[in-house]
């Protein structure tokens, strides 16, 4: 896992320029954004293919990222591709399912 130093923090995007924020890690920080409009970006077999509620995925040098079809500007959820490959296999074997 990758160590959060300070020096790879960065302030929200909801945060308001007062004193009162948020700094969230940035653990990908030589990934920039637009690199994940530049690849293909594949929808989950998990996902209804029938219906717009979709997970896409795309990777990107070692790391794997996750949106929603319906809001593809809208956050990302980026990690190594190692933690990926991890929480696939948990998803797939039902490791989260409730009930």
């Amino acid at each position: 896992m990758a160590r959060v130093t300070p020096r790879t923090w960065r302030r929200s995007s909801y945060s308001t320029s007062g004193e009162n924020c948020v700094e969230v890690p940035a653990l990908a920080p030589e990934l920039e954004r637009q690199e994940f409009g530049q690849v293909p970006w594949t929808k989950s077999t998990r996902s209804q293919q029938t219906t717009d509620q979709c997970v896409e995925l795309a990777s990107v040098r070692g790391y794997a990222a996750v949106r929603d079809s319906k809001d593809p500007e809208g956050p990302l959820l980026i990690i190594t591709g190692q933690a990926w490959q991890r929480l696939s296999r948990q998803i797939k074997t039902g490791a989260f399912d409730q009930g």
